[in-house]
């Protein structure tokens, strides 16, 4: 993750943002008092999501119930390629 002093955000926010974008990077903001980072929106909506599954019990049950699946070799439920078939 590259870093930006608050100053240089000030002179170029459109660019950075833009390359935020288009780059789907993080930049981390360096100011007087602390640090802030800048992501995208898409960037925000994967990491909030992945917070709300990790937060609700019968989905973090199920994620790591595959996880655990996975590393003993084993296979749950149907393969992806069926599931997208269904749809």
């Amino acid at each position: 993750m590259q870093t930006i002093p608050y100053a240089q955000v000030q002179v170029n926010l459109a660019e950075i943002i833009g390359q935020i974008i288009s780059k789907n990077e993080r930049i981390k903001v360096a100011g007087e008092t602390g640090s802030v980072v800048i992501l995208s929106e898409s960037d925000w909506n994967a990491l909030s999501e992945t917070l709300r599954l990790l937060q609700d019990e019968i989905s973090l049950k199920s994620l790591l119930e595959g996880h655990q699946a996975r590393q003993e070799g084993k296979s749950i439920g149907k393969p992806a390629t069926e599931i997208f078939d269904e749809l």
